[in-house]
């Protein structure tokens, strides 16, 4: 209650900041010239990863460009082969899959600054996530609680989609391959009198492959031998406007909607299957009204159901139903201020709000409504006695009140880069903080016939700490990272009083602490190898844990006389994962690597051929491990296979 109170105080402290600051700030005369970034529109949001990076935030972009080059059709590739820091172990294509950053699970996604996390249940579901409209993707690894909320505590992934542009433009393109994969996309866009407008429409498909052994049917006695297929469409259209106000000011309209059906086999089932139809509506407003005072106002909806049918081996619906419906919908809005004074002091202060509803007919999770308010802020200090030095600190107040149960969090955060030697070559960056999960729906009020759910359940409170050293050289970038995470209150299942689990908040405090190494070397101009390494240390250890794992690769891009073309080798290795299944020793599904082979060529600046070879070795993985009880003997099966070897060619053409 104290909490709350301290929490509610300094929202009340803040906004009522803000209202005497800004009149001040509009009307001040300073000396303060609008730089170039200013000129073309400050965007606070689309370049707060980039700030975070400058006061100490592990940072990593993937750039658009570099997914097309390397032919990559699928969220999860990316994942896998470009993000360092980042454990991704799929079940297959389109689908979603196992992810570790700083050693923690809990990561949000978010597509355009809009959160996908399944508020019903923990995890992010991404297979409906087209590929060929991403623009880039931010990587920010660590505590990130203060400016994106809850669930960001092994990081955040940032899907930026494309925006319209001034010229008339667009592409085509086509990719075929292997299990029958088609992959499909177009986008066209332009300017008239002052009206930037996108449309875009993709769609891919695949006949899948059976990801289960032989053996592993016949131990539930089924003959039925289902492929992991799927198709998926995206379409959407974008619009934006600058208007003619004080400073910069434009207003942008998005909307794109992504859909399709993705089977789910199991050895013990006849056909399982979800129909995913997600919708993601924005409306931004951005202004910068003079050269110390920039806002922008967000609304958003986001729209996620799925109808599940699951079909017994004996071809009977499970429960007698033909399909299930599940999924959830939530729209809220984001305001952030930038106020700027004096020799460079910067005040970022915000409110989020978002009201959110959702429910399970299979597991029996009745609608359930939530509505969660934040506000927060963060100083920026300029020191002119050292000006290079960068240091942010600020806190964050969430309140959450549901259809039965109310929480409240306070977060704080404070981070800093210091340079060592300039021109950063040779930096020391910090970010430390707190961070926290609120529990989800499932948590809340499952009543299904394996758990309860728990209203009194608290929210999980995450003290983290990311702290390294890094240089920038013309031909070497390198970071050496150290994390820490300390976990209060977490979410645990238990047994009830009905014979059932339930959730419980675990008693103490859990650890996960551990490094990571990343270094890119540029020998040459054209040749570059990129590597990193992970190391995680688990206090409380649990079925699955990726304890270790690494990146490596390596990448030419040339000229054969006037035709540019690329040939790079990317690996990844998922080190030790032990499974301790009830009745069997442990057994260990990691320790593998996987190498895809990719190329481009471009004989003409508008025309990209692909080539890719996935999985090139045929190196078989599991995504998770399960037992059954076969003739008398316990005997454990991969759950399923992940991706196998894979053939690609693809061609997109720029207009």
């Amino acid at each position: 209650m104290i909490k709350r109170k301290l929490g509610v105080l300094g929202m009340v402290m803040i906004f009522s900041a803000i209202t005497t600051l800004i009149p001040t700030f509009l009307s001040a005369q300073t000396e303060l010239e609008l730089d170039p970034t200013l000129v073309e529109g400050r965007l606070i949001e689309e370049k707060l990863s980039a700030e975070l990076a400058a006061y100490g935030h592990k940072v990593n972009i993937i750039q658009g460009e570099t997914i097309k080059k390397l032919g990559v059709n699928d969220l999860s590739q990316v994942l896998m082969k470009l993000v360092p820091g980042m454990a991704y172990v799929p079940r297959s294509k389109a689908d979603y899959g196992r992810s570790i950053m700083n050693g923690s699970k809990r990561i949000l996604w978010l597509v355009d600054g809009i959160r996908i996390n399944n508020r019903l249940y923990v995890d992010a579901y991404i297979d409906a996530i087209g590929i060929h409209m991403i623009e880039r993707i931010e990587v920010l690894t660590g505590g990130e609680g203060l400016f994106y909320g809850t669930e960001a505590v092994g990081g955040v992934i940032n899907v930026i989609t494309k925006k319209p542009g001034e010229d008339f433009g667009g592409e085509v393109g086509v990719s075929y391959g292997s299990y029958g994969s088609l992959d499909s996309w177009a986008n066209i866009g332009g300017t008239i009198k002052g009206h930037k407008f996108m449309a875009f429409a993709s769609y891919d498909s695949s006949d899948g492959y059976v990801p289960y052994k032989e053996e592993t049917f016949s131990y539930y006695n089924n003959p039925h031998r289902t492929k992991r297929a799927y198709d998926r469409l995206n379409v959407g259209l974008k619009y934006s406007k600058e208007f003619d106000l004080s400073g910069y000011s434009n207003l942008y309209v998005g909307i794109q909607r992504n859909s399709g059906t993705f089977d789910y086999p199991y050895p013990n089932m006849y056909k399982v299957y979800n129909k995913r139809d997600e919708y993601i509506a924005t409306l931004k407003w951005d202004h910068d009204v003079t050269p110390n005072y920039s806002y922008y106002i967000k609304a958003y909806y986001h729209s996620w159901w799925s109808d599940y049918t699951s079909i017994m081996a004996n071809g009977a619906y499970t429960r007698g139903k033909p399909s299930f419906n599940w999924g959830y919908q939530d729209w809220g809005f984001n305001f952030l201020n930038s106020l700027r004074w004096d020799s460079g002091h910067e005040l970022l202060v915000g409110l989020d709000y978002q009201n959110y509803w959702g429910k399970d007919e299979f597991s029996e999770i009745s609608p359930n409504h939530e509505q969660v308010y934040a506000g927060f802020f963060q100083f920026r200090p300029h020191f002119s006695f050292w000006e290079d030095w960068k240091l942010a600190f600020g806190a964050r107040y969430n309140y959450m009140t549901g259809d039965q149960a109310t929480h409240d969090t306070l977060v704080w955060n404070v981070s800093s880069l210091l340079p060592i030697l300039p021109g950063e070559k040779l930096f020391f960056k910090t970010n430390i903080g707190t961070a926290f999960v609120l529990p989800v729906l499932d948590h809340l009020y499952a009543n299904n016939d394996y758990t309860v759910g728990n209203p009194n359940i608290r929210p999980e409170e995450i003290f983290s700490v990311t702290a390294g050293f890094g240089g920038r050289s013309k031909y070497f970038d390198w970071d050496v990272d150290f994390f820490f995470n300390e976990t209060t209150d977490r979410i645990i299942t238990g047994p009830h009083p009905s014979g059932k689990s339930t959730y419980l908040n675990a008693e103490g405090d859990s650890v996960v602490k551990g490094f990571s190494l990343e270094g890119t070397l540029k020998p040459i101009e054209g040749l570059s190898f990129s590597g990193s390494f992970t190391k995680n240390y688990y206090e409380i250890p649990s079925d699955g844990d990726i304890r270790s794992f690494a990146k490596l690769s390596a990448q030419w891009d040339g000229y054969l006389d006037e035709y540019a073309y690329g040939i790079g080798v990317y690996s990844n290795y998922i080190g030790k994962r032990e499974f301790k299944l009830s009745g069997l020793p442990p057994i260990n599904v990691g320790d593998y690597w996987l190498v895809d082979l990719r190329m481009y060529f471009k004989p003409t600046p508008k025309l990209t051929f692909t080539l890719a070879l996935e999985n090139l070795f045929n190196q078989e993985y599991a995504w998770h491990l399960s037992r059954v009880n076969y003739a008398g003997a316990l005997r454990p099966f991969a759950n399923p296979l992940g991706n196998k070897f894979a053939v690609t060619v693809g061609a997109t053409y720029e207009f």
